[in-house]
């Protein structure tokens, strides 16, 4: 069985059929291969094993890029559905790893975006907010009156482009290390 779901060439069929199966590193294999059909995305995300979770987190995050095709809504549909159940994964370094796959994508789902930038967890957060064109100037404000871990402040201080109301507030939160993260800034506008 494991012969099977490691070879790239494995029949669709027989890869859907297997993510089910008993064995951890079978079940792995699944989530690593190509030919894994997207049918089985939500299924692999949800599985008891962090280490099949992780495997098919890294295979989604090759994929992100190219979700915004046209042609490929079903597997679209299917692959962001799973993302954003792995985006609320209880293991770190599985939401670590899909916040660095959808840190800079605009087709990513909004939802997911937001929920990734307000993580505990900052090394999920930074990523996206320091990268993603979804979030807003609101957005960038709401999480500095209420940073979900003082770390926050310091991310949204090193965005590029960062406005004036944003670079006002970050100043009024009297965060030395923000503040100097803004002021290291090049590309932040800060009033005089």
């Amino acid at each position: 069985r494991l012969t099977l779901v490691a070879d790239p060439a494995a029949p669709p069929e027989a890869l859907y059929f297997l993510m089910s199966d008993r064995s951890v590193e079978v079940r792995g294999a699944v989530a690593r291969n190509p030919s894994t059909p997207h049918q089985s995305f939500i299924t692999l995300a949800s599985d008891v094993d962090a280490g099949v979770r992780g495997a098919l987190a890294e295979r989604l995050a090759l994929l992100a890029p190219s979700l915004g095709e046209p042609q490929r809504a079903r597997l679209a549909d299917a692959a962001w559905g799973a993302l954003a159940r792995l985006a609320e994964d209880a293991a770190e370094d599985i939401r670590i790893a899909v916040a660095d796959a959808v840190s800079g994508l605009p087709e990513a789902p909004r939802a997911m975006v937001l929920a990734l930038a307000g993580d505990r967890a900052i090394r999920v957060a930074e990523p996206v907010i320091r990268l993603s064109p979804l979030l807003t100037e609101e957005d960038l404000l709401a999480l500095v009156a209420a940073p979900p871990v003082a770390e926050t402040l310091t991310a949204v201080a090193r965005r590029p482009s960062i406005s004036e109301r944003v670079a006002d507030a970050l100043v009024e939160t009297g965060d030395d290390t923000a503040i100097t993260a803004l002021l290291l800034n090049d590309s932040a506008a800060i009033r005089e």
